[in-house]
C-alpha cells in the first residue's frame, strides 16, 4: 500500500482512518516507509504494578488485537527502534511510500500534515471518530492524578506545527483540549508538550486500545464498558458518564453552511448569522463547510488586528470582540485547494486585511490587483514554503484572473 492509497482509502474505510490518525499523531518516515506505530511504553505507576512477565502477558493480546484489526489493511512489523526501557517496545505498521517525505525537518513534517489534513476534509463522522481514536490511542498515556488521557503533540522546536495540529483537531471534533506545556515540570527540556482530554469523555467518545490499561479504565468509568470489534468500547452502557463536550464556533459555522446550502435559511437570515459569528462576508458555502475558521481567527490575532498590507490602515472597532475590524483572506484561494497535494487551509495562507484592501484583492483592476498580490506574496512565501506549500507569483496571480 502506498501512502497516497492510504489517504484515499481513509476517506471510505474507518480502519484506514484509524491508522492515518496514528501517522498524524507522530509521523515517522524510515527506510522508504511511513510508519504508524503504537507505543507499548507505560508510566511509572503501571510499571510498579506489573512485573515484566505480567506486562508481556498483558501486552501480547494487545498486539494480537492490533494485528487482527489491520488484517488485510497493512503490515505489522517490529523493525523500528525500541526504547532502551525494558518494559517498552513498539508495534509499527508500514506503508510503502512513493512520495519524497521527510520527518526530520519542520518543512517535511508540515508536508505530511498537509497531505493528511487535506484528506480529512472529506471524512465522514465515523472516519473522524476512528481518526481521532487512532491519533490518541497510538501513543496515549494516563495522567492518573487528574484522570486525563494525554498525548505528546509535536517536537518542542516546532511550536507552529503544534498550534496547527491543535486547530485541526479542535475544528474536527468540536472539543476543547487541555494543553500541558510542561515547562514547569522537572526535566522539562526533555519532555514534549502534551494535549489532554478527560478520561471519561475519551472512553465514551473514542474508546481505547491497550488491554494492560483496561483495569484502570474500568475502575474509573464504573465498569460500564462494552467491547465491540475487539478494539473499541461503545457508549450504550455509559449513560451515567457525564459528557462535557464543548461545541465550538466551528461546529456552529458548519451547521449554518449546511442549513443555507439545503435552503433552510434565507439570504437575509444568513447575513445576520454571519455577523453574529464574526464571519467574513465573501466566504462561500464551500469555504464555510470545509475551511477551518480557527485559522482565520489565529491569523487576525497574530496580526494584532492590523491590515497586513499597511498596518496604518484604520477601520472601526468590531462589536464582536472590541478590536479593530479586519477580515481573514486565503492568499491562495480556498476554492483552488484541489490543485494542491497538501492542505492550504492553514494560518500561513491567511492574511488579515482591512475591508478596502480585501476588496482590492477581489475587485481592483489587473495592475492594482497585481501590486497588492505581489506584496502579500513576497511577505508570506517563505512561511508558506516552510509549511509545505509551494506556489509561484505568476501562478497566484492567475488564480485571481
Amino acid at each position: 500500500m502506498t501512502f497516497n492509497e492510504l489517504l484515499e482509502q481513509s476517506k471510505k474505510n474507518p480502519k484506514y482512518a484509524f491508522f492515518l490518525g496514528m501517522v498524524y499523531g507522530w509521523p515517522i518516515v524510515k527506510n522508504g516507509y511511513v510508519l504508524a506505530y503504537s507505543s507499548g511504553r507505560t508510566g511509572t505507576r503501571i510499571r510498579k504494578n506489573f512485573s515484566d512477565n505480567e506486562y508481556t502477558q498483558l501486552n501480547e493480546p494487545n498486539r494480537q488485537v492490533l494485528a487482527d484489526f489491520i488484517k488485510g489493511t497493512a503490515i505489522l512489523s517490529d523493525d523500528i527502534d525500541c526504547s532502551s526501557n525494558k518494559t517498552s517496545w513498539v508495534c509499527s505498521v508500514k506503508f510503502t511510500e512513493t512520495n519524497s517525505l521527510d520527518d526530520t525537518t519542520e518543512i517535511g513534517r508540515a508536508r505530511i500534515y498537509g497531505y493528511i489534513e487535506k484528506a480529512t476534509m472529506d471524512f465522514s463522522n465515523e472516519c473522524i471518530r476512528y481518526f481521532v481514536s487512532g491519533l490518541f490511542n497510538a501513543r496515549c498515556s494516563l495522567d492518573f492524578s487528574r484522570k486525563l488521557v494525554t498525548v505528546d503533540w509535536e517536537k518542542k522546536k516546532y511550536p507552529n506545527l503544534a498550534r496547527r495540529k491543535y486547530m485541526t483537531l479542535s475544528n474536527m471534533t468540536g472539543q476543547f483540549f487541555n494543553f500541558n506545556p510542561r515547562v514547569l515540570q522537572k526535566n522539562s527540556k526533555a519532555k514534549n508538550d502534551q494535549f489532554r482530554i478527560p478520561l471519561k469523555i475519551f472512553v465514551s467518545e473514542y474508546g481505547f486500545l491497550y488491554p494492560f490499561k483496561r483495569s484502570f479504565y474500568e475502575k474509573e468509568t464504573g465498569k460500564h464498558l462494552t467491547q465491540i470489534d475487539g478494539l473499541y468500547f461503545d457508549k450504550q452502557d455509559l449513560s451515567n458518564v457525564k459528557e462535557y463536550k464543548n461545541y465550538n464556533r466551528a461546529l456552529q459555522i458548519n451547521k449554518l453552511a449546511i442549513d443555507y446550502q439545503d435552503g433552510r435559511i434565507a439570504e437575509q437570515e444568513l447575513l445576520k448569522k454571519r455577523l453574529a459569528l464574526g464571519l467574513d462576508n465573501d466566504d462561500d458555502v464551500d469555504t464555510l463547510l470545509h475551511a477551518n475558521p480557527n485559522v482565520k481567527e489565529a491569523r487576525k490575532l497574530r496580526s494584532r488586528y492590523m491590515c497586513e498590507v499597511n498596518p496604518r490602515h484604520r477601520t472601526f472597532t468590531a462589536k464582536a470582540n472590541n478590536m479593530p475590524f479586519v477580515e481573514g483572506h486565503h492568499l491562495i484561494p480556498f476554492c483552488k485547494r484541489n490543485e494542491f497535494d497538501v492542505n492550504i487551509d492553514i494560518v500561513e495562507n491567511i492574511v488579515a486585511l482591512c475591508p478596502v484592501c480585501h476588496r482590492q484583492v477581489h475587485l481592483a483592476t489587473d495592475n492594482e490587483k497585481r501590486d497588492i498580490l505581489t506584496k502579500l506574496y513576497e511577505t508570506n512565501i517563505r512561511e508558506l514554503q516552510k509549511a509545505g506549500v509551494n506556489i509561484s507569483l505568476e501562478q497566484l496571480i492567475v488564480f485571481y484572473d
